[in-house]
């Protein structure tokens, strides 16, 4: 009897890795592929890179900005959810657009803030760099942009999979991963080639 207790434990906490492993292997390989095209999509930016110094100093950071604000975004949300303080049948509630407002402020703070920082490094260190205004046009409009579009999937996903039994802390991950990547270094391209003339 004692050992068929002690078993027990065990099954639930297999179960459950097993779920999780099954809950989120599909969208870690859609992130994987993601990631791909991101890279695939910088590759295609050389020319412009080249043109404009400067400007693969803010990617990384531009990346890795996204990653902690809409992540952070999905978490409250998920959280929200998982507490009781979210209706996941309703959108219309104060507590989520708190939080993406919060969201949206911080990315576009960071965004001008990068640009900045990243101009007064590069000058410091002797380094090219186009001019000031340029830059932070391009991190902040790119930064707007980016962070709606972010917003709008990083929302969906959460309640999408919420609805659907998945735990969306499972989700959240590699959807704001997959999509950050591909819409920053897209929408980053599209921005700089617009404000300097490349369209």
């Amino acid at each position: 009897m004692s050992n068929k207790k002690t078993q027990q434990p065990q099954i639930d906490e297999l179960f459950q890795i097993k779920k999780i492993v099954l809950d989120a292997f599909p969208i870690l390989l859609l992130s994987l592929f993601g990631s791909i095209l991101a890279g695939i999509v910088l590759g295609g930016m050389e020319n412009t890179l080249e043109i404009l110094p400067g400007l693969i100093v803010v990617i990384p950071a531009m990346l890795d900005m996204r990653g902690n604000i809409y992540g952070a975004l999905g978490s409250r949300i998920s959280t929200g959810l998982h507490q009781g303080l979210l209706d996941p049948a309703q959108l219309n509630d104060q507590h989520l657009r708190n939080a993406i407002t919060a969201s949206l402020i911080n990315s576009t703070l960071v965004s001008f803030l990068l640009a900045i920082i990243a101009w007064l490094i590069l000058k410091t260190l002797n380094q090219q760099a186009i001019p000031i205004h340029q830059l932070a046009l391009i991190t902040l409009i790119a930064g707007i942009l980016s962070g709606i579009i972010l917003t709008i999937i990083v929302t969906t996903a959460v309640y999408q999979s919420y609805k659907r039994g998945l735990n969306p802390d499972d989700i959240v991950g590699p959807v704001v991963t997959v999509t950050g990547d591909i819409f920053s270094i897209t929408i980053l391209f599209l921005v700089a080639k617009l404000i300097t003339g490349g369209i």
